[in-house]
């Protein structure tokens, strides 16, 4: 059954529809892809630090504890979700900061990976969003 879609000051936040739960096969077959796939780029980059934007509930922080060695500083607009990541999570390895992507800051130093999936589709302007990576406003942390 998929779960109501949670809002935090207007904004749709967390994970909704029962996704990384589901027992239709396909779905889990997809899930698992997109586990492999950044399960695979971790492994590839072996990161000491990683930024993850939109951490969400925890499962691609999960995946980056899983698959790595590195310190994480998990970031989401919704400090309710924050809260349920930090509860199901708990390691000395991650960091959690509630804060708008829109205004996050350069890392100093920069993160050896950023990971931001699963974001784009809770920002009123999707664009702003990627030129906010693509250009020179994260550029110390891309």
């Amino acid at each position: 059954m998929a779960s109501a879609v949670r809002t935090e000051n207007g904004v749709p936040v967390g994970t909704s529809g029962g996704k990384y739960d589901s027992a239709n096969p396909v779905s889990r077959f997809l899930i698992a892809q997109f586990d492999r796939a950044v399960s695979s780029i971790c492994c590839l980059r072996q990161p000491t630090t990683i930024l993850e934007v939109g951490c969400g509930e925890g499962h691609v922080t999960q995946l980056l504890l899983d698959n790595t060695d590195a310190r994480i500083l998990a970031t989401d607009l919704s400090s309710m979700v924050l809260a349920e990541a930090e509860q199901t999570l708990s390691s000395r390895r991650v960091t959690y900061r509630a804060v708008d992507m829109m205004s996050l800051e350069p890392l100093t130093p920069s993160p050896d990976l950023v990971v931001c999936c699963e974001v784009l589709e809770h920002l009123p302007d999707p664009s702003s969003g990627l030129k906010r990576f693509w250009h020179n406003e994260l550029r110390g942390t891309c």
